[in-house]
């Protein structure tokens, strides 16, 4: 029986109020807002990445310019009590939440977040715990 390895590099935290997460791609040129809704919601967060849930793809035929990373996304994290925090980050994974559903759960990967994202990231995450709000 094989035993599958864990990829993650970095302690992720399971949100108990999922977090709103808005989303657009890089570079701008591509209607993003056209593509996917603005609300995506947050399971869970590491320095490394997310999960996101509920994340509305209103066209199919476009699901493959963002999955491995063929395009960049914008992310703005909002955390209640916080200033947002942004980064850049890419799909990894998609994954269909219902057959009749145009929601998905998206795993996304953050790319060189530079110091002060990964600060105000761990200071939102370690606020997140002393709040209550999570499980590791």
């Amino acid at each position: 029986m094989a035993i599958d390895k864990e990829r993650r590099k970095f302690i992720r935290l399971n949100l108990d109020k999922p977090i709103k997460v808005e989303v657009k791609s890089v570079p701008l040129k591509v209607s993003f807002g056209s593509l996917l809704a603005s609300g995506a919601l947050g399971k869970n967060i590491s320095i490394g990445g997310g999960l996101l849930i509920e994340l509305a793809i209103k066209s199919e035929a476009e699901i493959g310019k963002f999955l491995y990373g063929k395009k960049k996304l914008s992310l703005r994290i909002n955390i209640p009590g916080m200033s947002s925090i942004r980064a850049k980050g890419r799909v990894v994974w998609l994954k269909k939440m219902e057959k009749q559903s145009n929601l998905y759960r998206a795993g996304i990967s953050f790319d060189n977040i530079n110091e002060i994202t990964r600060e105000k990231l761990i200071h939102a995450m370690i606020d997140l715990c002393f709040r209550q709000e999570c499980d590791i």
